[in-house]
């Protein structure tokens, strides 16, 4: 039987269960979804300049063709790719996430991936990657990117 002094006890064990179930609090948070990532491109040696670079954040998506961010290398071959960012108007509680991304360029006519990774954990993606790309005809069957810490 629910009487007028067991209302108010039930109601705040409702909304104690509620917040507990949407797992989130009303604070904004922002997260990065994929770290910087800078580079230079060079064909043959040369600064590579104008060679569209491409972002992915779709898993499995290794030659980004559902690219979320594009970017184009300037006179000495140097491109940057910002930390891709999500906005939340909550915090939430669970924050356990499984992020991917992959950075690809045209080169020469071909899009070529450069480089991928993943992370799985708590919060954002903070770290930033440097890349050296080197594509000519002494490349062999090496890696073309490097990451330059």
């Amino acid at each position: 039987m629910i009487t007028a002094t067991s209302i108010p006890t039930q109601l705040i064990a409702l909304l104690l269960l509620a917040t507990a179930v949407s797992g989130c609090t009303t604070t904004p948070y922002t997260r990065h979804l994929s770290p910087s990532i800078s580079g230079h491109i060079y064909l043959n040696g040369q600064a590579a300049q104008g060679v569209s670079v491409y972002l992915s954040l779709k898993g499995g998506d290794a030659y980004c063709t559902k690219s979320s961010f594009k970017t184009a290398t300037g006179p000495d071959g140097e491109f940057h790719l910002p930390a891709q960012k999500e906005y939340m108007s909550y915090t939430p509680l669970m924050t356990h996430y499984l992020d991917e991304w992959a950075v690809c360029a045209d080169i020469s006519g071909d899009r070529r991936s450069l480089y991928s990774d993943n992370r799985y954990g708590m919060g954002s993606v903070i770290n930033s990657v440097n890349l050296r790309c080197d594509f000519g005809s002494d490349q062999g069957s090496g890696q073309a990117c490097k990451k330059i810490f």
